[in-house]
């Protein structure tokens, strides 16, 4: 069954394992539950997975070219521009490069955080598992992210475009904390935590560089 969410929509999806998943917005996902599988796959989207055990039925979520794999924990799962992010809170969970292979299995335990670009090497690092859940109360926490992730990130939450007048802008990194209340608002947060200015064209938003040029 696939289920999906709109700009600025999430959904919790309660499955019939007792399992829970929480939909971010701008994401879609395929569900399949029989009597030997729990298998999720997802192209671009970013859900937090709260998985009952079941040691008789690993689930499976399948993210570009990479498995997670855990029989029952709490983590977070972004896969946007054909890049993974994995984020655990509670229990353990297993990456791995297709479902059957444990060879380049990586095991990730609460609080690391598994990067992964498709095609590319994965980089494992120690973080706070709240700062990837804060998108369920309604918050985006960066630290020193580029402005064009920030920016696609706005855009699947708000209705109105937000663009970046051109490459040098989008490569303006980021830190601080969005709450995602209204778009106007958080444009004029954004232009605090980065050198932006901002202009409004065709309904939408343009941000542009003020830094200083070399």
């Amino acid at each position: 069954r696939t289920h999906e969410t709109g700009r600025g929509q999430t959904r919790t999806i309660a499955l019939s394992d007792g399992s829970t998943i929480h939909l971010n917005a701008g994401s879609k996902i395929s569900v399949r539950m029989t009597g030997s599988v729990r298998q999720v796959v997802m192209n671009d989207a970013q859900a937090v997975f709260d998985v009952a055990k079941d040691p008789k039925r690993p689930f499976l979520i399948s993210v570009g070219d990479r498995t997670v794999r855990v029989v029952g924990t709490e983590f977070d799962v972004s896969h946007r521009e054909n890049a993974l992010a994995v984020t655990v809170r509670h229990g353990v969970v297993e990456v791995r490069p297709d479902a059957a292979s444990v060879t380049g299995a990586v095991r990730l335990a609460p609080g690391q955080r598994l990067e992964h670009a498709d095609g590319g090497d994965s980089r494992v690092s120690t973080v706070n598992p709240d700062e990837a859940f804060a998108w369920r109360v309604g918050r985006l926490i960066y630290r020193d992210r580029p402005l064009i992730e920030v920016v696609a990130e706005l855009n699947r939450q708000f209705n109105r475009d937000i663009r970046l007048a051109d490459a040098t802008t989008g490569r303006q990194r980021v830190s601080g904390v969005l709450v995602l209340d209204n778009e106007k608002a958080v444009i004029e947060r954004l232009s605090l935590l980065a050198p932006v200015s901002v202009s409004t064209a065709d309904a939408g938003f343009v941000l542009r560089s003020n830094a200083p040029s070399n």
